[in-house]
């Protein structure tokens, strides 16, 4: 007479094969969807400042704001004055800040947003486009100067339209902070792309010495959740349960009858 229930070999197969395919399906949909868990950590700048300049002066010498220091002042004024009223002036101001990334240094960086909050914007347009590049060579608020300014690239790393004050604006800096993480440092360099004839515009944006809502990086880093790299957890019970899986059909296919003849 034949045993409906089977005999506890097959019993004890189909429990292993069963159950190795519920967790490779659970494992498959862990792959397809699960993302490595992130934190974020915002940086203030360690160092920010204006430059200026009338560039309509051709002798460096006689150009005396080119000297000052704008370093002190709870405000980054990104301004020009050109050729307005009939003078011959063509003034440029441009901001700079400075962030210390040492604490980033072994992370994995998967984003970083330079943020600045406008205080004040005066525009001949609804919308004007400013430009953020990076800077190579060192400076400090203290004694920048436009006679001492660091260098920057003709192509802007970022841009953003500003259209009001009252407004905290954000770049996306991810590929330079990326970099700057091995150095431990970055700043950069912001200005209004476009200037016309017979205008005056200007964004003054916060300062480092004004709080909280001076210039600050928004990063966000990979981190490893309690079990460490998951990827590596499911790689392994996935192993674990094709293991399983083929034990339990050499089990079952031990345990079959042999059929008469």
């Amino acid at each position: 007479m034949s045993n409906s229930q089977g005999s506890p070999e097959s019993r004890v197969a189909r429990a292993i094969r069963w159950g190795s395919l519920g967790i490779l399906l659970l494992f498959a949909l862990l792959a397809t969807g699960a993302k490595p868990p992130s934190s974020v950590v915002v940086l203030q700048a360690t160092d920010d400042a204006y430059i200026a300049s009338d560039t309509a002066i051709t002798d460096a010498a006689t150009d005396t704001i080119r000297d000052q220091n704008f370093g002190s002042l709870d405000f980054i004024k990104v301004w020009y004055a050109w050729k307005v009223g009939g003078s011959t002036q063509q003034v440029i101001s441009l901001g700079l800040v400075k962030f210390d990334l040492a604490s980033l240094k072994d992370k994995e960086i998967a984003s970083a947003t330079l943020q600045l909050a406008a205080a004040r914007a005066d525009l001949t347009q609804p919308v004007r486009l400013v430009d953020v590049s990076e800077t190579t060579g060192d400076w400090t608020q203290k004694d920048v100067t436009y006679n001492k300014k660091p260098t920057w690239g003709p192509d802007a790393l970022a841009t953003t339209a500003v259209y009001g004050a009252g407004v905290v604006y954000s770049w996306d800096v991810s590929g330079s902070v990326i970099k700057g993480a091995k150095a431990g440092k970055v700043s950069y360099i912001i200005g209004l792309r476009a200037v016309e004839d017979g205008k005056e515009e200007q964004v003054v944006f916060a300062s480092r010495e004004t709080g909280g809502v001076g210039p600050r990086l928004v990063v966000t880093y990979r981190t490893e959740s309690l079990w460490g790299k998951w990827y590596v957890w499911a790689g392994g019970v996935a192993g674990a349960a094709v293991i399983a899986l083929v034990l339990g059909m050499w089990i079952a296919r031990r345990g079959r009858p042999a059929q008469a003849k």
